[in-house]
């Protein structure tokens, strides 16, 4: 990497208070970016200049090039190829060809993607894309600044994006509909952070307020009620947060310095939409989350709660297409067992809809629920999904490449908002598999997954897949623009 790349993202300058506290935020914001493997700061005092410092800032780059293999079927299977730091430059650059025998061109682009990490020094990163997944087009560019106070305190965003898509609508359990969707979609957002020093004097605690814009344009739509009618949606929120960190490793990842948040994040939100063609809605919400080590570190909990509706009157009366989310993650210590190191994960997530109308409902996500299960027929207003995980890490080592074990099980339960949601029908996937990973290469960890589903009756019940492991982390507490909880 550049020297000036790693001088640019620096959040103190020569004549600055040496402050810890920004020295360990500046380490934090170097680990992140995906091509760096280590990071050390090291002060020493300036010969005969007892009141200064000299601070040294040492990294190790990954390699940079790599793949990333996915394989289904032998019918449909894709390569991600990229490079995450094009000639030192803090740049990526990123494409992915797929292979489908079904399809007419059977081989074509799905994704690519520019991103610049950090444009100079003024901490905003930018990225230019295009996506063709299944049955869908979408591409544009985003621009963002986080907020990394007390250093970087006014933060947002500006993008645009256009999507090609279908609408699928099931009537009934045995119909599904199809229709063409086209839209653009344009978002921009502003925020300030300000320190709450006489609450918290280490200024670990903001008060953030924010306002966001964002306009749809539908050019191509079913007529399904005010879903697709162009509308511009002003909202505006306050947010209170108080976050720090834990250093720690073996959790979603090998070996490398992983950041566990811990703290809170109360957000208050609200605003107007306003439809082209119906009457301006108001929506009003709030969202919590919070998260830290119990029982003398033995376990990990990280909880959000959400509730947000609209409102037809200004007076918050009855809801209208509202959501309540709840959320939780679980994760204990990492145990040692021999030479082996074990740690389990539990992860639920719970959605209802409120006075939702009946063309809008909920499914099951490939990855986000039951895992690799998608089936129209599994949909209603109230969803329920409980994910078990066990990891054993070995000590075994083959060129560089180290290993991990795991096994799951994952069931959901949906159905109607006003049935009992444990007593509604369930869903099942059991399956184990072993992931590897080298920490000099910029691969990401690939895993070689076997999952059984008891409930697919009558159809293909083992599925078998190669790819590479989705980059996880934890939801953490940083601050984003105000959004609308989705029902989906």
């Amino acid at each position: 990497t550049i020297k000036r790349v790693i001088r640019n993202i620096l959040l103190f300058k020569e004549g600055d208070n040496l402050n810890p506290a920004v020295l360990a935020e500046n380490e934090k914001i170097l680990y992140d970016l995906p091509f760096i493997n280590e990071v050390y700061f090291q002060v020493f005092n300036c010969y005969n200049k007892p009141e200064y410092v000299d601070v040294v800032v040492l990294t190790k780059d990954k390699f940079p090039i790599g793949g990333n293999p996915g394989i289904s079927s032998f019918h449909s299977f894709d390569l991600e190829i990229y490079d995450l730091n094009i000639v030192g430059l803090g740049h990526k650059a990123s494409t992915t060809i797929a292979y489908n025998s079904e399809k007419k061109n059977n081989i074509y682009l799905r994704d690519a993607l520019y991103k610049i990490y950090h444009i100079g020094d003024t901490f905003i990163s930018g990225e230019l894309f295009y996506s063709h997944p299944e049955h869908e087009e979408r591409y544009g560019f985003v621009f963002n600044r986080n907020y990394i106070p007390p250093e970087i305190n006014i933060a947002g965003g500006v993008g645009l994006k256009r999507v090609n898509t279908y609408y699928y609508h099931s009537p009934d359990d045995s119909t599904l509909m199809e229709y063409p969707l086209e839209y653009v979609k344009g978002d921009f957002c502003v925020g300030v952070a300000e320190p709450l020093k006489v609450f918290s004097p280490s200024k670990a605690e903001y008060l953030v307020e924010l306002l966001r814009i964002t306009h749809y344009d539908y050019y191509k739509y079913p007529l399904l009620g005010s879903l697709f009618d162009d509308r511009s949606v002003v909202l505006c929120s306050i947010d209170h947060l108080r976050s720090k960190f834990y250093k720690s490793n073996l959790i979603y990842d090998f070996g490398e310095i992983e950041y566990i948040p811990y703290g809170h994040l109360l957000e208050i939100f609200g605003g107007v939409e306003y439809p082209e063609i119906y009457d301006k809605r108001y929506y009003a919400g709030v969202r919590f989350s919070q998260g830290n080590f119990i029982f003398k570190r033995a376990l990990y909990y990280y909880l959000e709660t959400g509730l947000g509706s609209y409102f037809n009157k200004f007076f918050l009366k009855d809801f209208d297409e509202g959501v309540l989310s709840l959320n939780a993650h679980f994760f204990t210590r990492h145990y040692k067992i021999g030479n082996y190191g074990v740690r389990n994960f539990v992860d639920f997530d719970y959605m209802k809809g409120l006075n939702q109308p009946d063309y809008l409902y909920l499914n099951f996500h490939n990855m986000d629920n039951v895992r690799g299960f998608n089936d129209t027929k599994a949909r209603g207003q109230q969803r329920l999904v409980i994910n078990l995980e066990s990891v054993m890490y070995t000590p075994w080592d083959l060129i560089g490449f180290r290993f991990a074990l795991f096994g799951f099980f994952d069931i959901g339960f949906i159905g109607e908002t006003h049935s009992k949601i444990l007593h509604d029908k369930t869903y099942t996937a059991i399956g184990a598999g072993v992931r590897m990973r080298n920490d000099d290469l910029v691969f990401k960890t690939v895993q070689l997954k076997i999952t059984y589903y008891p409930d697919l009756d009558g159809r293909k019940k083992i599925s078998l897949a190669l790819s590479g492991k989705p980059d996880l982390n934890l939801p953490g507490f940083s601050v984003k623009p105000p959004e609308i909880i989705e029902f989906k």
